[in-house]
């Protein structure tokens, strides 16, 4: 099965690419109404376009850093079972 656009997996919809790229529009959408209108890029526009780009790309990066993050340490899931298993293990001798 292949993987859609707004998809982590097969099925498994990503909010974050979603919004990811309703921010990304969102940014050249500005972007184009600036050069468009003729005006000034004012300081009030340029800050606009700067957190939408800033939200179309950093939240994507931050998630490849956690789950690299993850990978390395285990994942949390596979962490909470043995801790669990540990404290029932030495509750119940």
């Amino acid at each position: 099965m292949k993987t859609g656009f707004f998809e982590e997996a097969p099925g498994v919809q990503s909010m974050i690419r979603l919004l990811s790229f309703l921010s990304f529009f969102v940014a050249t959408y500005i972007a184009i109404y600036t050069i468009m209108v003729g005006a000034d890029p004012d300081p009030q526009n340029m800050t606009f376009f700067g957190f939408f780009m800033v939200g179309a790309f950093v939240p994507k990066f931050i998630q490849k850093f956690a789950e690299m993050k993850l990978k390395d340490n285990g994942s949390s899931e596979t962490k909470t079972t043995k801790i669990s298993s540990e404290t029932k293990t030495e509750s119940n001798p």
